[in-house]
């Protein structure tokens, strides 16, 4: 059993390598508005575009709408990230996701960050292998490959 709550990811089989951080981003196609609160009361934008139900960043989302007592009016669920960058980049709707999901579109003006998720947690992506007595030289090398990917591809342009 694998046990993942505030402080990690607890369990004595299992050895953990943290990947990458992301950060989770609230975007809209570059006309919209530039807070939440000026979005949501937007007839137009207020269309909350995103993936399956049990997503951790639209689990996480939802709970602060409610927390803050703010509404989306219309909700579209859609099989593929790419598939709701194709909606945003349309100018219908916005979505909370990670950035280095984004990253592209953001930086040729394609899509833009709205203000309001300056509360929004981090979140973390692992790799986990079993615990082993002994080295594993392929999965070190995974392991390493696959962190210099997520760096390379979580740079940001502040």
């Amino acid at each position: 059993m694998i046990i993942i709550n505030k402080t990690g990811i607890q369990n004595n089989a299992i050895k953990k390598h943290k990947l990458s951080d992301d950060e989770i981003v609230i975007v809209a196609h570059h006309s919209a508005p530039d807070t939440l609160d000026e979005l949501l009361s937007s007839k137009r934008y207020n269309h909350f575009v995103i993936n399956e139900k049990d997503s951790t960043y639209r689990t996480m989302f939802e709970d602060f709408l409610s927390s803050n007592l703010k509404e989306v009016s219309k909700r579209t669920e859609l099989w593929s990230i790419d598939a709701i960058k194709t909606f945003l980049i349309d100018d219908m709707g916005f979505s909370v996701l990670p950035y280095r999901t984004v990253e592209k579109e953001i930086n040729s003006n394609r899509l833009k960050i709205i203000e309001g998720n300056e509360q929004f947690p981090t979140f973390y992506s692992f790799a986990l292998t079993k615990k082993k007595n002994w080295d594993n030289n392929l999965i070190d090398l995974f392991i390493q490959e696959a962190k210099i990917y997520m760096g390379r591809n979580m740079k940001k342009e502040k």
